[in-house]
């Protein structure tokens, strides 16, 4: 049964118990105001079974294990079917978050009657600075993230946006409305932004607040770009991008926007500095191989 003052946390996990515990310990210090929290983590077949860990250090937190690596998407949605609050908040392990971060969240949609909002998120290591605030969609699903590198004292105090990666509050009206994750089409990468076009078809607006902030640990680029330290990355982008043209693209751009991607990809390998040069070449060969499994895959 949904009761009203209650907010699910929801946190998909693998091989990080340290970036787990920590964001553990920001959920306990946060203020809740006049909310009840529930915490539900997803462990995703971590080769260390931390379970004993978790119950001795964090006995409020309910545990779910898969079986067997699920990956995000289906993780994600195993924690919103245990879940009972009337908001859900998805946040991945490698966060910290601000004490007001959370209720900050579900004021402002219950303020705004939204289907997602979405929190600032910052570089943890440099917390001045935005990592993103929430993902715009364009008209030929390109998907951009806002207010990039911009400093936090500089971004307004409120953006609107399609979705968001790593953390936002679902409304449990939006869920039952929009569903669940596409865990077929999007197991790792653009199910976020999949979902976002869902809301957006079925009328739901999101909102990116600056009252809420939570502190992402990804290494800060000082020219934004994607995360692309290990080459399952660029992998895993590609396959997503076509994936996501062929969903939802009728036109024949569904055919040009991923070889537009693919070349941004190229470019962003090529200028990553997180990447050494001898690597290059494997990377942008791994963004192929994506682009070309992108196709092969068969659409569900």
């Amino acid at each position: 049964m949904q009761k009203d003052n209650l907010i699910s946390i929801v946190i998909p996990t693998y091989n990080r118990q340290d970036k787990l515990c920590r964001l553990l310990d920001s959920i306990k210090a946060s203020n809740r105001s006049r909310y009840v929290f529930e915490v539900i983590v997803i462990d995703d077949a971590s080769p260390h079974d931390f379970t004993s860990t978790l119950a001795q250090n964090y006995p409020w937190v309910n545990l779910i294990r898969n079986p067997s690596e699920l990956y995000l998407a289906e993780s994600r949605n195993s924690g919103i079917r245990a879940s009972h609050g009337k908001y859900i908040f998805l946040v991945d392990d490698d966060n910290v978050l601000d004490k007001d971060c959370i209720v900050s969240l579900a004021d402002f949609m219950d303020k705004c009657d939204l289907g997602m909002t979405v929190p600032y998120m910052c570089y943890l290591s440099k917390k001045a600075v935005l990592w993103c605030a929430g993902t715009k969609i364009s008209k030929r699903l390109f998907t951009s993230f806002l207010l990039g590198n911009t400093p936090l004292k500089e971004a307004p105090v409120q953006q609107q946006c399609d979705t968001a990666p790593n953390a936002f509050m679902l409304s449990r009206q939006a869920i039952e409305e929009v569903g669940f994750f596409d865990t077929k089409n999007f197991p790792t990468h653009h199910l976020e932004a999949d979902y976002g076009i869902r809301l957006r078809r079925a009328g739901f607006t999101a909102m990116a607040t600056k009252r809420a902030i939570t502190y992402h640990d990804i290494a800060y680029e000082a020219h934004f770009d994607s995360d692309m330290r290990h080459k399952r990355r660029p992998y895993n982008i590609m396959v997503g991008e076509v994936m996501l043209q062929r969903k939802w693209e009728k036109g024949a751009w569904k055919y040009a926007i991923p070889l537009v991607i693919l070349a941004d990809n190229f470019y962003i390998i090529l200028n990553n500095s997180h990447i050494q040069l001898r690597d290059k070449p494997s990377f942008m060969k791994a963004a192929l191989r994506g682009y070309m499994d992108g196709w092969a895959r068969r659409l569900q």
